[in-house]
């Protein structure tokens, strides 16, 4: 597994991640669970950034990875990644999202996602976040919207 930050970019052929959702650490959670995986984790990071600079490198690496990822904390409303899933959705891009279990918009996302994509099964618990996206690394994917 190998980590590009912003402003760093990757142009290899190797399967890759975008960690998408709220400003929280599970992100470095989610590194640690999936560093036996030869992938590319795009993990954006807010430092000292414009606006501008920091969006137009997280919009190129989340259009460029193979999957992007979607985790909604309990503690943030996440408005932008709710807006970033809302677009990512619209595309055929594969998909991965959990939400808390006490997220405050859990049922939104799961009944918008029922529309844009039935193919996203909606995850509550970090443990099944893990490894849905094993799952998907490792090629044996086969859940579809079961059990929403």
């Amino acid at each position: 597994m190998k980590r590009i930050l912003p402003p760093q970019t990757y142009t290899g052929a190797r399967e890759s991640l975008y960690l998408a959702g709220g400003i929280t650490p599970w992100r470095d959670q989610i590194i640690k669970k999936l560093s036996q995986l030869p992938i590319i984790i795009y993990a954006p990071v807010v430092e000292n950034y414009t606006p501008a600079t920091h969006v137009k490198w997280e919009r190129a690496h989340m259009l460029k990875a193979t999957a992007v990822l979607f985790w909604f904390p309990q503690d943030a409303l996440c408005p932008i990644s709710l807006y970033e899933l809302g677009a990512v959705a619209a595309t055929d891009a594969p998909l991965i999202v959990g939400t808390h279990p006490f997220y405050k918009y859990k049922e939104d996302v799961k009944i918008q996602l029922a529309y844009a994509r039935p193919d996203v099964y909606v995850v509550h618990m970090f443990e099944d976040l893990i490894k849905q996206i094993k799952e998907r690394f490792n090629g044996t994917n086969t859940r579809r919207n079961s059990g929403r």
